[in-house]
């Protein structure tokens, strides 16, 4: 089991990288590079962020 989730987590990781080495080589501009964590975590805190602003209206 934790063998299999290891192997997810090494896909998870090198996957992005390759898209991002190819847009890079397509536009010449930097990339940053953001793990799935790090997307949920803005997804997270922008959606808080619209609700608590709606909630002050």
């Amino acid at each position: 089991m934790a063998a299999s989730v290891e192997k997810l987590k090494q896909k998870e990781k090198k996957e992005p990288v390759i898209e991002a080495k190819e847009i890079q080589q397509e536009k010449k501009e930097p990339v940053i590079q953001l793990s799935k964590s790090d997307l949920t975590d803005i997804i997270q805190n922008v959606v808080t962020e619209m609700l608590d602003k709606r909630e002050k209206k």
